[in-house]
Protein backbone atom coordinates (compact mmCIF):
# COMPACT_ATOMS: atom_id res chain seq x y z
CA UNK A 1 0.00 0.00 0.00
CA UNK A 2 2.86 2.36 0.78
CA UNK A 3 4.37 1.73 -2.64
CA UNK A 4 1.07 2.46 -4.35
CA UNK A 5 0.66 5.63 -2.27
CA UNK A 6 4.17 6.74 -3.28
CA UNK A 7 3.34 6.26 -6.96
CA UNK A 8 0.06 8.14 -6.52
CA UNK A 9 1.91 10.97 -4.79
CA UNK A 10 4.32 11.33 -7.68
CA UNK A 11 1.46 11.25 -10.17
CA UNK A 12 -0.72 13.85 -8.44
CA UNK A 13 2.23 16.21 -7.91
CA UNK A 14 3.16 16.02 -11.60
CA UNK A 15 -0.46 16.39 -12.67
CA UNK A 16 -0.95 19.41 -10.40
CA UNK A 17 2.20 21.02 -11.79
CA UNK A 18 0.89 20.43 -15.31
CA UNK A 19 -2.55 21.94 -14.69
CA UNK A 20 -1.01 24.88 -12.81
CA UNK A 21 1.37 25.45 -15.72
CA UNK A 22 -1.64 25.86 -18.01
CA UNK A 23 -3.58 27.98 -15.47
CA UNK A 24 -6.33 25.39 -15.02
CA UNK A 25 -6.74 26.21 -11.33
CA UNK A 26 -7.47 29.90 -11.68
CA UNK A 27 -9.59 32.08 -9.47
CA UNK A 28 -10.26 35.76 -10.09
CA UNK A 29 -7.27 37.81 -8.98
CA UNK A 30 -4.99 34.84 -8.25
CA UNK A 31 -2.85 32.61 -10.43
CA UNK A 32 -3.45 29.57 -8.21
CA UNK A 33 -6.05 29.50 -5.43
CA UNK A 34 -4.60 29.17 -1.95
CA UNK A 35 -6.47 25.89 -1.49
CA UNK A 36 -5.68 24.33 -4.89
CA UNK A 37 -2.72 22.37 -3.50
CA UNK A 38 -5.24 20.39 -1.40
CA UNK A 39 -6.26 18.62 -4.59
CA UNK A 40 -3.06 16.58 -4.28
CA UNK A 41 -3.89 14.88 -0.96
CA UNK A 42 -7.49 14.52 -2.14
CA UNK A 43 -6.23 12.67 -5.22
CA UNK A 44 -4.09 10.37 -3.09
CA UNK A 45 -7.01 9.70 -0.74
CA UNK A 46 -9.24 8.97 -3.74
CA UNK A 47 -6.74 6.46 -5.05
CA UNK A 48 -6.41 4.77 -1.68
CA UNK A 49 -10.19 4.66 -1.20
CA UNK A 50 -10.40 2.65 -4.43
CA UNK A 51 -7.19 0.68 -4.09
CA UNK A 52 -7.23 -0.48 -0.49
CA UNK A 53 -10.68 -2.15 -0.67
CA UNK A 54 -9.55 -3.75 -3.94
CA UNK A 55 -6.45 -5.00 -2.14
CA UNK A 56 -8.75 -6.55 0.48
CA UNK A 57 -10.74 -8.23 -2.28
CA UNK A 58 -7.50 -9.51 -3.84
CA UNK A 59 -6.53 -11.00 -0.48
CA UNK A 60 -9.76 -13.00 -0.45
CA UNK A 61 -9.19 -14.61 -3.85
CA UNK A 62 -7.94 -18.17 -3.56
CA UNK A 63 -8.32 -19.30 -7.16
CA UNK A 64 -8.04 -16.64 -9.86
CA UNK A 65 -10.71 -17.16 -12.50
CA UNK A 66 -10.81 -13.67 -13.94
CA UNK A 67 -12.61 -11.98 -11.07
CA UNK A 68 -10.77 -8.69 -11.63
CA UNK A 69 -12.22 -8.43 -15.13
CA UNK A 70 -15.68 -8.65 -13.59
CA UNK A 71 -14.80 -6.00 -11.01
CA UNK A 72 -13.58 -3.73 -13.80
CA UNK A 73 -16.69 -4.27 -15.90
CA UNK A 74 -19.42 -4.26 -13.26
CA UNK A 75 -17.99 -2.09 -10.47
CA UNK A 76 -15.36 0.36 -11.71
CA UNK A 77 -16.87 1.18 -15.10
CA UNK A 78 -20.34 2.11 -13.76
CA UNK A 79 -18.76 4.08 -10.92
CA UNK A 80 -16.60 5.92 -13.42
CA UNK A 81 -19.43 6.69 -15.83
CA UNK A 82 -22.01 7.63 -13.20
CA UNK A 83 -19.79 9.46 -10.70
CA UNK A 84 -20.66 13.00 -11.72
CA UNK A 85 -17.14 13.76 -12.93
CA UNK A 86 -18.15 14.65 -16.47
CA UNK A 87 -21.50 16.25 -15.64
CA UNK A 88 -23.42 17.03 -12.43
CA UNK A 89 -24.86 13.98 -10.74
CA UNK A 90 -28.24 15.74 -10.68
CA UNK A 91 -28.43 15.34 -14.48
CA UNK A 92 -28.85 11.59 -14.01
CA UNK A 93 -32.19 9.96 -13.27
CA UNK A 94 -32.63 9.42 -9.54
CA UNK A 95 -32.43 5.66 -10.14
CA UNK A 96 -28.79 6.02 -11.26
CA UNK A 97 -27.64 8.73 -8.86
CA UNK A 98 -27.01 6.21 -6.09
CA UNK A 99 -24.11 4.82 -8.13
CA UNK A 100 -22.43 8.20 -7.87
CA UNK A 101 -23.19 8.52 -4.19
CA UNK A 102 -21.36 5.30 -3.36
CA UNK A 103 -18.47 6.06 -5.71
CA UNK A 104 -15.29 7.34 -4.08
CA UNK A 105 -14.67 9.21 -7.31
CA UNK A 106 -17.76 11.39 -6.80
CA UNK A 107 -16.72 12.28 -3.27
CA UNK A 108 -13.17 13.12 -4.38
CA UNK A 109 -14.44 15.08 -7.39
CA UNK A 110 -16.70 17.20 -5.20
CA UNK A 111 -13.81 17.95 -2.85
CA UNK A 112 -11.53 18.72 -5.79
CA UNK A 113 -14.03 21.20 -7.20
CA UNK A 114 -14.18 23.01 -3.88
CA UNK A 115 -10.41 23.41 -3.50
CA UNK A 116 -9.50 24.12 -7.13
CA UNK A 117 -12.13 26.58 -8.21
CA UNK A 118 -14.27 27.30 -5.18
CA UNK A 119 -17.40 25.30 -6.01
CA UNK A 120 -20.17 25.82 -3.48
CA UNK A 121 -20.62 22.82 -1.20
CA UNK A 122 -22.16 22.81 2.25
CA UNK A 123 -19.51 22.48 5.00
CA UNK A 124 -21.29 19.39 6.31
CA UNK A 125 -20.95 17.73 2.91
CA UNK A 126 -17.21 18.39 2.91
CA UNK A 127 -17.03 16.41 6.14
CA UNK A 128 -19.21 13.65 4.67
CA UNK A 129 -16.95 13.38 1.61
CA UNK A 130 -13.79 13.20 3.72
CA UNK A 131 -15.24 10.73 6.21
CA UNK A 132 -16.50 8.48 3.41
CA UNK A 133 -13.11 8.39 1.67
CA UNK A 134 -11.28 7.79 4.95
CA UNK A 135 -13.76 5.07 5.98
CA UNK A 136 -13.28 3.19 2.71
CA UNK A 137 -9.51 3.40 3.09
CA UNK A 138 -9.43 2.41 6.77
CA UNK A 139 -12.09 -0.28 6.40
CA UNK A 140 -10.30 -1.77 3.41
CA UNK A 141 -7.04 -1.75 5.32
CA UNK A 142 -8.55 -3.54 8.32
CA UNK A 143 -10.16 -6.20 6.13
CA UNK A 144 -7.05 -6.65 3.97
CA UNK A 145 -4.82 -7.00 7.01
CA UNK A 146 -7.06 -9.69 8.51
CA UNK A 147 -7.32 -11.60 5.25
CA UNK A 148 -3.59 -11.46 4.55
CA UNK A 149 -2.80 -12.50 8.13
CA UNK A 150 -5.22 -15.43 7.87
CA UNK A 151 -3.70 -16.56 4.55
CA UNK A 152 -0.13 -16.25 5.83
CA UNK A 153 -0.96 -18.23 8.98
CA UNK A 154 -2.49 -21.09 6.99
Amino acid sequence: MAGAAARMTMTVVLYFAFIALFFAVLQPGALVPATAWLSMPIGILAGLSFGVPLMAYAASIVDDKGQFALVQRFVFMPMFLFSGTFYPLTNLPIGLQWIGWISPLWHATELGRVVTYGAEVAPGMIAVHLIYLLALTAGGLVVARRLFARRLAA
